[in-house]
């Protein structure tokens, strides 16, 4: 406490900057987290490298073309599934079983990749940006140049 008066006294723009080093970190962390999706994800059919049969929770970032997921567990690394195409299931196909900390309505994507089939369930609210999964980036719109 001492040291932060004389701090404070001496130069009081370090404390200051201090501060707002702080906020900055803060809304950087608020922005990361409202672009992430809770959400759950496994294998239905083929393989996929870092997933299995059974429901791995956690949060995903939807770039063009894939999903980033990574796993509340911190011993498993971040995932990078490229998907070919997605389906959105009816709202009655969601399994009973399913993860609860997704959200009190869940909804069933299934997800086709080069080698698997995976299903994914994300809250109600979040399908429409889940769905975007599919769609092309602005960069690989453009005509190839060459």
């Amino acid at each position: 406490m001492l040291g932060f008066l004389l701090e404070l006294l001496l130069d009081p723009s370090g404390v200051l900057e201090g501060m707002r080093e702080r906020r900055r970190e803060r809304r950087i962390e608020k922005r990361a987290r409202a672009t992430q999706i809770r959400c759950a994800l496994r294998v239905v059919e083929g393989a996929h490298p870092g997933l299995g049969r059974r429901w791995r929770r956690g949060t995903a970032r939807v770039p063009p073309g894939s999903v980033v997921f990574e796993p509340d567990s911190r011993w498993r690394s971040r995932l990078t599934v490229a998907v070919r195409s997605c389906t959105l299931r009816p709202p009655g196909d969601t399994p009973r079983r399913g993860p609860r900390a997704v959200g009190p309505r869940p909804r069933l994507i299934v997800l086709e990749t080069a080698g698997a089939t995976l299903e994914w369930l994300v809250p109600e609210e979040q399908v429409e940006r889940s769905m975007r999964v599919t769609r092309r980036s602005v960069r690989d719109a453009r005509p190839p140049t060459g």
